[in-house]
């Protein structure tokens, strides 16, 4: 399966939100096309935290 190389756009909307109050629903609604695996391997991959 080949995956599809994140954005600028899409990093940096997961680098403001992940570590926020925001619900992992309303982080998925700002990044169509990601699923929770994938964000959670990109953040963890960028060493981000959740609150």
């Amino acid at each position: 399966m080949r995956y599809k190389k994140w954005s600028k756009k899409e990093t940096e909307i997961l680098r403001e939100l992940y570590p926020s109050e925001a619900t992992i629903d309303e982080i998925l609604k700002r990044l169509p096309g990601r699923t929770f695996s994938a964000v959670h391997s990109k953040a963890m991959n960028l060493r981000l935290e959740r609150p």
